[in-house]
């Protein structure tokens, strides 16, 4: 499975928010909630931000559905 860190803009109750996202590439689809860098030590997290980073810059902005609050919990 291929996948790399993409930034999401969808809207909430009418409001457009921006995350960051694990999108796949096979099979395509990304994960519902935001993500944010976890890791066993200060190294690990900067090395996951590093990683976030990158390719946030890289890829395009991922445009999501729109979405009910509640189902974002």
């Amino acid at each position: 499975m291929s996948w790399h860190y993409r930034i999401r803009k969808r809207k909430i109750q009418g409001e457009w928010v921006f995350d960051i996202v694990e999108m796949y590439e096979k099979p395509k689809g990304w994960t519902k909630d935001g993500m944010r860098p976890v890791g066993e030590s200060k190294k690990e997290i900067i090395h996951v931000l590093e990683m976030m980073l990158a390719d946030a810059k890289k890829y395009p902005i991922l445009f999501d559905r729109d979405v009910e609050e509640s189902e974002c919990k």
